[in-house]
């Protein structure tokens, strides 16, 4: 899978290498999971696109979109089923401020957030108890096999459930 990683706005740094690197080991992961994840053949589609956005645009998507007229951090968006999983749109600035109450580098965010997004274009929800539950569930999951393979002595340690 080709994945796609742009800045669409001046400032700010971005971590596209590492955005990158670690989104490939987390599909990796994913596709040997195969028996766990719903809808895995969407994983053989040929692309994802993770574009980092400021807040203006986000509040605008996030307006039109989702009618909060409000940043967010993340907003996913699935793809056509031909060739690509969908689109992540991550707001920088946003995501600093979900770190600031929790012990979570920006950079474990991102994974989280990564994470969760992939999730939901795979079709993952958590509208309600039950698909919450199963959605952090599969979550979860995934990230601990991702910390078992990075850091095995710490695998049981690794869960970012916010």
């Amino acid at each position: 899978m080709i994945i796609h990683i742009e800045q669409d706005y001046r400032g700010q740094r971005v971590y596209k290498s590492f955005t990158t690197q670690w989104t490939q080991m987390f599909l990796d992961v994913l596709k040997k999971s195969k028996k766990d994840i719903k809808n895995i053949k969407r994983l053989e589609l040929s692309e994802l696109s993770i574009v980092y956005i400021d807040e203006a645009k986000m509040k605008t998507l996030n307006k039109k979109y989702r009618g909060f007229s409000k940043s967010t951090d993340v907003l996913s968006f699935k793809g056509d089923d031909l060739f690509s999983l969908g689109e992540v749109l991550l707001c920088q600035e946003q995501m600093k401020l979900k770190t600031v109450n929790t012990d979570l580098s920006l950079k474990l965010y991102t994974q989280f957030i990564i994470c969760h997004s992939v999730l939901h274009l795979l079709g993952y929800r958590h509208d309600t108890v039950k698909t919450e539950d199963e959605m952090l569930s599969m979550q979860n999951l995934m990230l601990k096999k991702i910390a078992k393979k990075l850091a095995p002595k710490y695998k049981n340690e690794f869960d970012i459930s916010l």
